[in-house]
């Protein structure tokens, strides 16, 4: 029910604009600020963790003149704004964290350099990091406190390790059995410069 009025209300803007005579010239970006469970590792219709349904997002870029296309590759919510910025030519005068997709958009992928992984922080209600490869997951809590503060559940284990070919669905842990794969996401993180361990505020 919440995705067809998220639909609707996008259709509204879309048909707006071309009763304006807008539409052809307008860039449209829809997105999300983050998943939702509804039943997954016992988390009922919230986002209090960092499997994939909680922040494995959609992403549709509309610009006019390009071709429809589907892209599998790692992106961001800080890749949007320098895309804006790119297709307004003011792609330098903001430094960000981000990268402009305008090479995806446009079919020329051999201009874009793959991500290797992506990092992602649970600080609200659980203090959890994650590193996800296009193999693997590796979650990790941080601190003693392994109790959900929205639920008061301890979730799974301190560690969790995922093999996403195999297990797609996060739903067998495997960190007892590679703990050197664990080990190599461990330093992963670590090496990409991330302020994970700073305390939440």
């Amino acid at each position: 029910a919440a995705v067809m009025q998220a639909d609707r209300q996008v259709g509204k803007l879309i048909d707006r604009l071309k009763e304006r005579g807008q539409y052809d010239e307008t860039m449209l970006i829809v997105l999300a600020d983050h998943g939702e469970l509804l039943g997954e590792h016992g988390v009922y219709f919230d986002h209090h963790c960092l499997y994939d349904p909680a922040i494995r997002i959609p992403l549709v870029v509309r610009v006019p003149g390009s071709e429809p296309a589907t892209v599998d590759e790692f992106v961001q919510i800080t890749d949007v704004m320098p895309t804006v910025l790119d297709y307004f030519d003011a792609g330098d005068t903001v430094d960000t964290d981000g990268r402009s997709l305008s090479p995806l958009i446009k079919g020329n992928a051999a201009a874009w350099e793959s991500r290797k992984f992506i990092l992602a922080e649970e600080a609200h209600t659980q203090r959890k990091r994650a590193i996800r490869t296009p193999e693997y997951k590796l979650i990790e809590t941080l601190g003693e406190n392994e109790a959900c503060r929205y639920c008061e559940r301890v979730h799974a284990d301190p560690t969790e390790l995922y093999d996403l070919g195999q297990q797609p669905n996060e739903d067998k842990n495997i960190r007892s059995e590679s703990p050197d794969i664990c080990d190599r996401l461990s330093d992963m993180t670590s090496e990409a410069g991330s302020e994970f361990d700073t305390p939440a505020i």
